[in-house]
């Protein structure tokens, strides 16, 4: 479910504005190529899942074909990754709740969602909160199922 959260999210809602710039009237093609993409994609986990009915992602597939050591790399490829998505996903989730509480006449602070940390421009604080709050909404849903 991350996986499939960081695409659409990432994807269609949060990177939409900046795909835009790149591509300029061409963004449906990139969106159709995308899509093209993200089928073959799916089809070989539908594959891989048949024929591996197990848990684990890609791990268990790099490891039933190759070994350890590539099922080893893998694993934490993915999870850093995922990490990444989250991150920027929890960015774009704070400049869009900073627009929508603008349009409705309040204001966060700027140095709470736009700061220098450490020499570091363009630094988000307010990024970690949302992350280890979607972490224990997402971790309360799982104990739960």
């Amino acid at each position: 479910m991350y996986g499939v959260g960081s695409i659409i999210g990432a994807g269609i809602f949060a990177l939409t504005g900046v795909s835009v710039q790149y591509a300029g009237p061409s963004l449906f093609l990139s969106f159709i190529l995308a899509g093209f993409t993200n089928l073959c994609s799916a089809f070989m986990y539908a594959e891989f899942s048949s024929r591996f009915p197990s848990n684990g992602s890609a791990f268990i597939y790099v490891y039933s074909t190759f070994g350890e050591l590539p099922a080893w790399i893998i694993g934490w490829y993915i999870f850093l990754s995922y990490g990444v998505s989250a991150s920027g996903l929890s960015r774009a989730l704070i400049y869009y709740l900073a627009g929508l509480l603008d349009k409705l006449g309040l204001t966060i602070p700027r140095y709470l969602f736009d700061a220098t940390i450490m020499g570091k421009t363009d630094c988000c604080p307010m990024a970690p909160f949302f992350l280890m709050l979607f972490a224990y909404i997402n971790c309360k849903g799982t104990k739960q199922s």
